[in-house]
């Protein structure tokens, strides 16, 4: 359901998304896009260090990261797509050019039998403290909540309930797990501490938080790396701009232009419902 309201978005939407392409990455970057062009769910623009064999748009740059950034802040291209560039240049870009400390993200995962949830956090340095998890779920369920989706909200623990006690690292895991779901539930959203029992919450809900980082990070490799499981790319939440991320070493990225070009279009209906509240 989660990934038919995104392809549904992204083709009302067809947002003119820049997607970044590395040397020696670049032919997998223009398959990706000529698929999602196609597709109908974006007009694509590339951003790359040489010039491309393509008829599609592209923009080449000496610091393609930057470039990419630039873009969208000059208001050229709508969002943009990490695709095949190096990640830390391009968060360097968006900090300074949108003035932001802290850029979180989420990853729109599916399971090889089709089951698609909401996962954070994702980014190995996210999602470290218990009020960076918070916000996760909250940003998190707002977008399902856009989606015109119920957020079922599973978090994450180092253990079973019952295994308290066998270390102090897992002890403070579980119990982080049990403070951040009551704390999502004062808030109104729908939580369940499924403790370690991933393969539970991967049935039975709909976004997952996992409990730092690193172990996100491991997750989404294990399923969409190893265990071929796909996914729609990373989005930065509660952002005043539309980046999605993705890892190079995937396979393709028109997934990733399909979620940037829905959350044009989310932003384009928040902006009207605005407009509306005010006149």
């Amino acid at each position: 359901m989660i990934i038919d309201k995104i392809t549904k978005m992204a083709k009302a939407t067809r947002a003119r998304i820049a997607v970044g392409a590395g040397r020696d990455h670049e032919e997998k970057v223009i398959e990706s896009a000529r698929k999602a062009i196609d597709k109908g769910y974006a007009d694509v623009v590339i951003v790359s260090s040489r010039p491309l064999e393509t008829d599609i748009e592209h923009v080449v740059a000496g610091q393609p990261e930057f470039k990419l950034i630039e873009l969208m802040k000059k208001g050229k291209v709508d969002g943009v797509v990490r695709g095949t560039l190096d990640i830390n240049p391009i968060m360097a870009a968006l900090k300074k050019e949108f003035q932001v400390q802290k850029i979180l993200r989420l990853a729109i995962l599916k399971t090889t039998t089709g089951k698609s949830f909401f996962f954070a956090p994702v980014g190995i340095d996210d999602g470290w403290t218990i009020r960076e998890k918070i916000k996760l779920g909250q940003y998190g369920a707002e977008l399902l909540r856009k989606l015109g989706i119920s957020e079922d909200i599973a978090v994450l623990g180092g253990g079973r309930a019952g295994d308290l006690g066998r270390s102090k690292i897992t002890d403070k895991s579980i119990k982080d797990a049990e403070n951040i779901t009551d704390a999502l539930r004062q808030k109104g959203y729908q939580a369940t501490c499924a403790y370690i029992l991933i393969e539970e919450a991967v049935n039975n809900q709909n976004f997952i938080i996992a409990p730092d980082g690193i172990c996100g990070n491991l997750i989404y490799r294990s399923l969409c790396l190893v265990g071929g499981g796909g996914g729609m790319g990373g989005p930065a939440v509660a952002a005043d701009f539309v980046y999605v991320d993705n890892s190079r070493a995937g396979a393709r990225y028109e997934n990733a232009i399909c979620t940037a070009s829905a959350l044009v279009g989310m932003r384009g209906a928040d902006k009207k419902k605005v407009g509306a509240a005010k006149s």
